[in-house]
């Protein structure tokens, strides 16, 4: 069963969301947003990662986001926020699972983190971009986010600059003009961002999952903000996957949960989920 939804945005680009198995059996909702570079990318490409979710009894929305060159790293935290408080509006009383891929995991992780800092600030109000979220909002669609899980993410900006100029493809890539050049690198990375909060009692558990072999995302990126999360003190689990590269990663979760190797990326993923 699969459903398109629109959430709100005050940009013209597609902001639908695809809600795959509406499942009133299971308490958890896991969000997914994609990778591409911050450029590229389609929630339809996507289908068959909600279906597999779906096939392991969750009900599953895969989201799409605003790209560069349209929008920037302000514009897209605030598409992946406005997604989350809308899945939370949806399904009240549901646990929700926030994950994504490559770019998708940045942002996911990126946004909560943001989120969290928000609320930690006096008007506990997040404005990434044009639009003011309340703090009475804020708290509303970060209270139903129970664990957050990247998957072959970036999380610091300046680190993984350095390795697309090792690469040679710095010029190329559009992460640096998406994140609004050198002097945003900080704002834009979740590794620097968790070093700012004030009460990571309050945020949710870190899934990290990488593979060894990637070698458009070194690993050493989840290691990185798995280590800046244990010395805040924060909950967060790292899972090295051997000899598995980017794209492999999320194409594991496309062949469905008989897969053996699906099964076993898929269980890091929902591992944890309070009431399943």
């Amino acid at each position: 069963q699969q459903q398109q939804q629109q959430h709100s945005s005050k940009r013209e680009h597609d902001s639908s969301t695809d809600i795959v198995n509406h499942s009133d059996a299971s308490d958890t909702v896991v969000m997914f947003f994609y990778g591409g570079a911050w450029s590229s990318g389609d929630k339809s490409t996507y289908t068959l990662v909600g279906r597999t979710l779906a096939l392991a009894g969750r009900t599953a929305v895969i989201a799409n986001y605003t790209l560069f060159p349209k929008g920037n790293i302000k514009d897209m935290v605030e598409d992946v926020f406005s997604a989350i408080l809308w899945v939370a509006d949806q399904f009240p009383r549901r646990h929700i699972i926030v994950s994504g891929h490559s770019a998708g995991a940045h942002l996911s992780v990126l946004t909560v983190l943001l989120a969290h800092r928000a609320v930690t600030l006096q008007s506990g109000r997040l404005q990434p971009r044009g639009h003011d979220f309340g703090a009475d909002t804020v708290q509303r669609a970060l209270a139903a986010v129970q664990r957050v899980v990247g998957l072959a993410g970036v999380y610091d900006i300046s680190q993984h600059y350095a390795h697309e100029t090792w690469r040679g493809v710095e010029y190329v890539s559009p992460m640096a003009r998406t994140m609004l050049g050198h002097s945003h690198f900080l704002f834009s990375s979740a590794s620097w961002v968790v070093r700012q909060l004030t009460n990571v009692s309050a945020l949710p558990h870190f899934t990290l999952l990488h593979g060894t072999n990637d070698k458009t995302v070194p690993h050493a990126a989840s290691e990185l903000l798995a280590s800046r999360l244990a010395e805040c003190g924060a909950a967060c689990s790292l899972h090295l996957l051997p000899g598995m590269g980017h794209t492999e990663l999320v194409m594991t979760l496309m062949y469905g949960p008989d897969n053996v190797a699906t099964r076993s990326v898929l269980a890091r993923l929902l591992e944890d989920c309070a009431g399943d």
